[in-house]
């Protein structure tokens, strides 16, 4: 249990150290992005905020940010997790992507992609601990997406 306990703590420390670089504004580099693309990014914004939110209630008292799931949690299947396995991290990617437009940051779209790479891991592992903690977690999984509705991955 020491193990995994200590990939908790690192997948959350670096989630952690990568939101803060992101919500520090010291980018120099901006770029004119077309007004529409603001207009996205707050479309964005209001959607990853509003997944985030739905999935959160969903979960409530079972709420980690570990990847672990906590002991005596059950598998939730309704709702938005009948289409998205991920969707804090969905929602959290959608929302930064959109402030990072809306704000026209480039280093912040940087900080997009790297928190997206780390959630695909966290995913990776968190999908591993959630199928040894749940039988029925390898059907569920191959009946929906893991981020967003376009994005499908199998391990």
């Amino acid at each position: 249990m020491g193990k995994s306990k200590s990939k908790d703590r690192f997948y959350v420390g670096v989630q952690f150290v990568l939101l803060c670089i992101y919500f520090i504004n010291f980018w120099p580099l901006r770029f004119n992005f077309p007004y529409f693309l603001r207009f996205v990014g707050l479309v964005l914004i209001l959607a990853g905020v509003a997944e985030c939110l739905l999935a959160i209630y969903l979960l409530r008292k079972h709420l980690t940010p570990y990847p672990t799931p906590s002991p005596g949690a059950t598998l939730i299947v309704e709702s938005i997790y009948k289409y998205v396995r991920h969707p804090i991290y969905g929602g959290i990617i959608a929302s930064t992507a959109g402030y990072a437009f809306f704000s026209q940051s480039i280093g912040r779209l940087l900080l997009v992609l790297a928190l997206t790479i780390l959630f695909y891991f966290k995913s990776v592992y968190e999908e591993h601990m959630l199928r040894l903690q749940f039988q029925t977690y390898e059907a569920y999984k191959k009946k929906t997406f893991s981020f967003f509705p376009f994005f499908k991955r199998s391990t």
